[in-house]
Parts: C-alpha cells; sequence; structure tokens
C-alpha cells in the first residue's frame, strides 16, 4: 500500500451531513486497516485508541488535546468516515480540521 499524501487525504474528504467522508479505497486486510488508520492519525496529529473490531467494521478514537474523532471503516457498507464525538468536537471543528470549508 503506497502511503498517502496529506494532500491526497485533504482531497479525499467530502461533507456527508454530520459526518466527513473519506473516498478512499478500502483496505483488503486488517493489517492494511491498521496502515490505513496509522496515516489518518498522522495527517490528523492525533493520537490512536486501540481499534474495536467487528464482523464487517473497525472503530477507532482519534484525539488530539480536547479533539476526539471515531474513524470507521465499514467493509459491508463499502465506507470510511469519520464521525465528531463528545462536547467539544462537532462537525464544524472536524470541517477545519481536516481542511473542509465550515458548514454553512
Amino acid at each position: 500500500m503506497q502511503q498517502l499524501s496529506n494532500e491526497q487525504l485533504c482531497q479525499a474528504c467530502a461533507l456527508t451531513g454530520s459526518t466527513v467522508t473519506l473516498n478512499l479505497s478500502l483496505p483488503e486486510t486488517p493489517l492494511k486497516a491498521q496502515r490505513l488508520t496509522a496515516e489518518i492519525a498522522r495527517w490528523l496529529n492525533a493520537q490512536v485508541s486501540e481499534p474495536d473490531w467487528g464482523a464487517d467494521r473497525m472503530q477507532v478514537l482519534l484525539r488530539q488535546e480536547e479533539k476526539h474523532v471515531l474513524l470507521c471503516i465499514e467493509w459491508l457498507c463499502d465506507a470510511i468516515w469519520l464521525e465528531p464525538v463528545g462536547k467539544r468536537c462537532d462537525i464544524d471543528v472536524l470541517c477545519q480540521w481536516v481542511g473542509l470549508p465550515p458548514v454553512q
């Protein structure tokens, strides 16, 4: 798996309701999912919690100071997205964090 640049990760982001979708290819293996998580964490300068695995999904909490987002990878839905979590991180904060324009 080729490492993604910050620009590629920014360009992959799209606002979808109250989440930010990452238009990237789904990782083919658990190891590749963990590598993708590490790349996204590097891009966001965030710390990573232990992944929570389900039958067809992986979720991990990304933290940077007071900001927390949930990274979701779901193979059944064929989707990767970020969800804001907690009082200090809403969709506007998440958009700013990933470089999207603020929600109007």
